[in-house]
């Protein structure tokens, strides 16, 4: 009895209060967490590898760089970001991670890696915001290819100024040895995905994954959840 008062309140609930989906604000069915299923099939995918080798050529030494949605300004996968980011709604985070994660599953060079690391984030930002966007991402991914996440093998060692409105050498200067590994011997001769949610020029990355490569990592691969367009 006690358990059909409880799904009666629960309808009352719904009917009363209906969640709305994070992409579109229209109310959501039961069978829908946080993003409908209309705006989930509406993900823009990304789809020119050759951009992400252009925004990279010749700066970091990598077996595979994947992108998977298009950043777009006013767009789905901007809206979806800047709740996760800055609302709060960290279930966004693990939803588009499994996503991105079955897709990553079927990529040629996926069979090679091994372990997935989050882009870390200064310690103090980090609080602020309680929670790292790029680990609920990679945890995601790993719900999806059972992949194990190391989280806390790189810090950031100070904050960075917003990359913003800076050319690619301000932008470069900016990121410059802001990261250390902590655990070399959780990288050493292995694969490694580093994992971030927004590329732009590319330098936060290259930084970090050059830190890897020169603490032991023996192969570097990136992925990013979307691309700035």
């Amino acid at each position: 009895m006690y358990s059909l008062y409880k799904t009666l309140l629960g309808d009352l609930a719904d009917v009363l209060f209906p969640a709305s989906c994070a992409g579109c604000n229209r109310a959501l069915v039961r069978s829908e967490e946080v993003i409908c299923t209309n705006c989930l099939t509406r993900l823009p995918r990304f789809d020119d590898s050759q951009e992400l080798e252009n925004r990279l050529a010749g700066r970091l030494p990598v077996a595979a760089i994947a992108g998977y949605l298009k950043y777009e300004t006013g767009g789905l996968t901007q809206r979806l970001l800047h709740r996760l980011k800055y609302r709060g709604q960290r279930q966004i985070g693990l939803i588009l991670g499994t996503q991105f994660g079955a897709w990553l599953r079927q990529q040629p060079f996926w069979q090679e890696v091994e372990a997935i690391i989050p882009l870390p984030l200064h310690p103090t930002k980090e609080k602020k915001r309680g929670y790292n966007q790029s680990a609920l991402l990679t945890q995601g991914i790993s719900d999806a290819t059972g992949l194990p996440v190391l989280n806390d093998v790189v810090q950031r060692l100070r904050p960075s100024a917003s990359q913003t409105r800076k050319s690619r050498e301000e932008r470069w200067h900016n990121v410059a040895g802001i990261f250390a590994v902590k655990d070399t011997a959780a990288i050493a001769g292995r694969h490694v995905l580093l994992v971030d949610d927004v590329l732009t020029t590319g330098a936060t990355l290259e930084a970090c994954g050059q830190t890897l490569l020169e603490a032991g990592a023996e192969k570097l691969s990136l992925a990013v959840l979307a691309v700035a367009m």
